[in-house]
């Protein structure tokens, strides 16, 4: 049988190895690519630019080469696909070193073609020093670029790679900006996580543009200017991380199904709707592990997993792939931010009775040194209780509580039954109960009605003759009234027990307690700010 993958990254590697160890001899499985490399490492590109990976070849995991002898597939670099014909199952080709075109024929494809960066349609596009970030050889140009004295850099998209490189290239000494169309940085998380997350980068010198469409970009013979429709910044570079297409337009005579990004759209078996293609990776389009509704998630954990998955799939072994929880994790300066799952927004999307519940906590034993500060988002059903998404942001390991997160919602966890995990404990590490623990004990208390509280700008936009109360030890908002929790002995003189009172304080747990005792005391309408000042950067201001 001949086995044909198109593509030699992540997802067409792993799937071109895994089909032959499963076949041995009884496949003969060819692999071609357009590029002269194959798996190169994509997610470390930021880190060779700051010179955290210093190494150019390490950005390469096998020459081809190294490739043929441990997996015995047949590799051929600088071969670009560029039809598919169905009907007599061959791909026509193109050997780009001699120009020549031929067909290789196959019994079963896999289409692992990847994604590319989009181009900007904008002028000045072209200038010298305008740059995208995808291959080794785009970061290699990039740090070459930084060393002829570039002092400022435009980045085009607020996603992980454009936040990324932020953080790299003000390793290397270049002022970063952060030019963003959207309304937020990082799409896919709740707008107050994306703007805790931008606070602190702009805290840290790397200021964000949300909402601003660059519409030129200047310069007399290299960059100079970058232009938006309200402002210019100055810079002598631009990166554009601002999204990918996948590399799919070979295939528009093909007959097989994409969405109307171009992805390819997949069964559970990583088929397409031919029975003998196959694809994966950034150019396929999955399906949402909780909705089971298209979810196109162009990461390289995923082209990973989905390259195995289809191999299984080709070789007649295996089970249906889930889907994906669109899960992303992000560094940058001075933050961590994870996700997985489904916003409250997206789990109502999809007709879910959902609750969601936000808490910040120490990362931590508080006296260890690099002791900080998590702030854990968590949702869950209302009537079953089941883990449905999670937000994490914070100085500390992040990954930890989203690789939690993502076990327990892969398993239909509740939350009951995540209260009591024998989660690990050393100062050194974590609190003697666990963050994420502490998280799913606020919202049960939330669905319970042992905890009233509410996030963001509502908080502020509660009833006009709403009581706020700074319940913190120490009186931090001069716009608050000033109550500490130790206080609170019994009612409030001169407040009714049905006015609304707002409790605010660092976190949100001295807010919890208080609130627990005005319940005590008859108050009926107690509010608290989830995540606490903390989170929602409430400093002394006016509440207009």
């Amino acid at each position: 049988m001949q086995i044909l993958v198109i593509g030699g990254m992540s997802a067409g590697t792993k799937a071109a190895a895994k089909i032959k160890r499963e076949t041995g001899g009884a496949c003969r499985v060819t692999l071609i690519e357009k590029g002269a490399d194959i798996t190169a490492v994509g997610c470390g590109l930021p880190y060779y630019i700051g010179g955290v990976v210093r190494d150019y070849d390490s950005l390469f995991i096998n020459t081809k080469d190294e490739f043929e002898r441990a997996t015995e597939v047949e590799l051929c670099c600088s071969v670009e696909a560029r039809a598919v014909c169905r009907a007599e199952k061959y791909v026509e080709v193109k050997y780009l070193e001699s120009g020549e075109t031929g067909r290789i024929s196959y019994d079963k494809l896999v289409i692992a073609v990847g994604a590319s960066p989009k181009k900007l349609p904008i002028t000045g596009a072209d200038l010298p020093g305008v740059f995208t970030l995808r291959t080794p050889g785009d970061a290699e140009r990039i740090r070459q670029r930084i060393g002829q004295d570039v002092k400022r850099a435009v980045i085009l998209g607020g996603g992980p790679v454009g936040l990324e490189l932020a953080e790299n290239l003000k390793l290397q000494g270049v002022r970063p900006v952060i030019i963003d169309s959207a309304p937020q940085i990082l799409p896919g998380f709740d707008p107050d996580f994306a703007e805790y997350v931008e606070s602190t980068l702009a805290d840290r010198g790397i200021p964000c543009f949300t909402g601003e469409t660059v519409e030129a970009i200047e310069g007399d013979g290299g960059v100079e200017v970058v232009r938006t429709a309200s402002r210019k910044f100055k810079a002598q570079m631009v990166v554009s991380a601002a999204g990918i297409s996948p590399n799919t337009a070979f295939l528009a005579d093909s007959g097989l199904n994409m969405d109307a990004n171009g992805a390819i759209i997949v069964d559970e078996w990583m088929r397409t709707n031919d029975p003998d293609i196959y694809a994966a990776g950034d150019c396929a389009v999955l399906r949402n592990y909780l909705t089971g509704k298209p979810a196109w998630e162009p990461l390289g954990s995923v082209a990973a997993v989905t390259g195995r998955a289809c191999a299984l799939a080709v070789t007649g072994q295996g089970q249906p792939y889930p889907g994906v929880l669109g899960t992303s994790l992000v560094r940058t300066e001075g933050i961590n931010a994870a996700k997985t799952g489904l916003t409250l927004t997206a789990a109502q999307s999809a007709g879910i009775e959902a609750v969601e519940a936000t808490a910040a906590m120490d990362d931590k034993v508080r006296f260890y040194p690099d002791a900080d500060i998590f702030v854990i988002r968590l949702v869950a059903d209302r009537k079953t209780h089941r883990l449905l998404g999670l937000q994490a942001a914070g100085r500390g390991a992040v990954d930890k509580i989203l690789d939690i997160g993502v076990t327990a919602i892969s398993h239909g966890a509740t939350l009951e039954s995540m209260q009591y995990m024998d989660l690990g404990y050393a100062p050194s590490f974590s609190t003697a109960v666990h963050p994420l623990t502490q998280a799913v004990n606020v919202l049960l208390n939330k669905i319970q009605g042992k905890l009233v509280g509410v996030s963001g700008s509502a908080f502020l936009q509660l009833p006009a003759d709403t009581l706020y109360l700074d319940v913190m030890k120490t009186a931090t908002l001069r716009q608050f009234q000033s109550m500490p929790v130790k206080t609170i002995h019994g009612p409030l003189e001169d407040v009714e027990k049905d006015r609304t009172i707002a409790l605010l304080c660092e976190k949100g747990k001295q807010g919890y307690l208080a609130q627990r005792r005005l319940m005590d005391y008859g108050y009926t309408h107690t509010v608290v700010l989830e995540g606490g000042a903390i989170f929602q950067r409430i400093e002394n201001e006016n509440k207009s």
